[in-house]
């Protein structure tokens, strides 16, 4: 790891942010060390580093010095870090804002404070390669909200990424090859806290009730197929096995028996049990409820 962006990570933690080592490749962003638990451990998914070892991604994130440089000993030519969303003891709310392939998270994310009608206060910014924009705000203790992509609670908002606990945002310092990831904010901003109408928004709406429809086949097996074909999915195929599912689910949404909401809550608590990633499940239960026939 070149010493800047080391610097960088160090300097992070010190400050109260956990954080991992992390290895930014034209084909993506990931962990730096090996998963501690390989293709055919019963625990590869599902273990969040109860087990003590290093290697769950982003649930190795610490503010520990010398954890973080027995992570450096251990890790595959890292080039950055990445700060863990949604932990003490800054609970961080992170608004991964993309301007890139026609869609701008910024101006949209706008849109939708003046619509609903509050104000974001000036906090931690940090500029991406890419030409987007992370914005960091702080949660009250204890709350949690869902990670998303392309909503905000329940508004649309395309280019507009959501993170919280299990999430992550690639921290200043940080090197790909299409450039470094950069603070643009005054080096002395604090973190703001969250405006509490924006995080009404993000915090889910409680259950409604589905009364059960006659029929020969009950809709609650037929839900708990899906999701159990979910669980069961082998690697290689889980991504395959959630596509599908996510088509299934959405002939049940247009059947009336079940919202949208709640299938792609099901889904994504699937997805998470078998280790994918929110960003990655999202898209995935996305593209699935949109390509069902009869879905538009």
């Amino acid at each position: 790891m070149v010493a800047a962006p080391l610097r960088s990570a160090l300097g992070a933690a010190a400050r109260g942010y956990p954080v991992i080592l992390m290895r930014i490749t034209a084909g993506g962003k990931f962990p730096a060390l090996p998963s501690a638990h390989p293709d055919g451990d019963p625990m590869r998914g599902r273990c969040r580093g109860e087990c003590g070892r290093l290697g769950h991604g982003i649930y190795d994130a610490t503010c520990d010095e010398g954890r973080l440089l027995e992570m450096l000993r251990l890790s595959r030519h890292p080039t950055g870090y990445a700060i863990a969303c949604g932990v003490e003891p800054h609970n961080i709310l992170g608004l991964d804002l993309d301007r890139k392939d026609g869609l701008d998270g910024v101006e949209r994310l706008a849109e939708v404070a003046e619509a609903v009608g509050f104000e974001l206060p000036p906090t931690i910014e940090v500029a991406t390669p890419s030409g987007g924009l992370h914005r960091w705000y702080g949660m009250p203790p204890s709350v949690h909200v869902p990670n998303a992509v392309g909503r905000i609670g329940a508004i649309r908002a395309p280019g507009v990424d959501i993170r919280s606990r299990g999430g992550q945002l690639v921290g200043p310092g940080s090197r790909g090859p299409h450039g470094a990831y950069q603070l643009i904010s005054d080096p002395d901003t604090p973190l703001a806290p969250c405006p509490p109408p924006l995080l009404t928004l993000l915090i889910p709406a409680p259950r409604p009730a589905y009364a059960e429809p006659r029929g020969p086949v009950r809709p609650s097996k037929r839900i708990a197929g899906l999701i159990a074909t979910v669980l069961d999915a082998k690697p290689g195929r889980r991504n395959d096995s959630l596509f599908w599912a996510s088509c299934r689910m959405a002939e049940v949404v247009a059947e009336g028996r079940i919202s949208e909401t709640e299938a792609r809550e099901l889904l994504l608590t699937a997805a998470d049990r078998i280790g994918l990633e929110y960003s990655e499940a999202c898209s995935c239960i996305d593209s699935g409820l949109r390509t069902a026939p009869g879905r538009a």
